[in-house]
């Protein structure tokens, strides 16, 4: 937990070598010690509906509509140091899984999975070592439907 007791996730990469050799473990130095992480933290947060990387810039339909300031709260949920967008469309979750279906490969994106029903898509694509997930669905109490896409 950070000074604002929110929680603070990390990676630990371990290199093991010697296998089937004894071990011995020895508490750091006093210099090695860091107790303040919050300098080890991202320079920037993104602002909640704002991605932090490549999802806003992935292919479209033409009449989407930017989400983050109808829904605030999911945003800034959503946004907490993910790479994400959301939007709205008019497109049908069938018509809106055949846009993205042939938009993402001519972007260079390859197809990895599509798990469409009458309700809810969702649709997983590759590129290098990124992963898209496309989730196409009825947005409540509006017309049009919810997508929400997020990088890793």
């Amino acid at each position: 937990m950070d000074s604002d007791n929110k929680a603070v996730e990390g990676t630990l990469e371990l290199l093991v070598s010697d296998v089937n050799q004894p071990i011995e473990i020895l508490p750091p130095s006093k210099e090695e010690i860091v107790e303040d992480l919050t300098s080890a933290a991202p320079e920037t947060t993104p602002t909640p509906g704002e991605s932090a990387g490549i999802a806003k810039t992935l292919p479209k339909p033409d009449d989407a509509t930017d989400m983050a300031g109808s829904l605030p709260a999911q945003a800034e949920a959503l946004a907490q140091g993910q790479d994400i967008d959301f939007y709205q469309t008019g497109l049908s979750i069938e018509d809106a899984t055949k846009f993205f279906e042939e938009a993402l490969p001519e972007a260079g994106w390859a197809k990895v999975q599509s798990m469409p029903s009458e309700q809810m898509a969702i649709l997983l694509f590759s590129k290098g070592d990124s992963s898209a997930t496309f989730v196409i669905m009825d947005n409540p109490g509006k017309e049009g439907r919810l997508v929400v896409v997020a990088v890793q």
